[in-house]
């Protein structure tokens, strides 16, 4: 007989510190692929998931100051 293969799991809180407790107890397991959902930002989940901060941020603000000073030598 194989070994089953987990190929998803869906649970519910009821408040933020249960999710981030959640989220750092599964990638102390060593899960690297999963994601929360909430209906609100929740602060410093991304920290308990693991997640390195994302550089979009940069690429839009270049991109604005880009498009800024292009507007203003016009």
């Amino acid at each position: 007989m194989t070994p089953k293969t987990i190929y998803g799991m869906l649970a519910e809180f009821k408040d933020t510190k249960s999710i981030l407790n959640a989220a750092k107890a599964v990638r102390d397991e060593g899960y690297v692929d999963f994601d929360c959902h909430t209906p609100f930002p929740v602060h410093g989940l991304d920290q308990a998931m693991g997640l390195k901060r994302s550089i979009v941020g940069y690429i839009v603000g270049i991109g604005c100051l880009t498009m800024f000073y292009q507007d203003i030598e016009i």
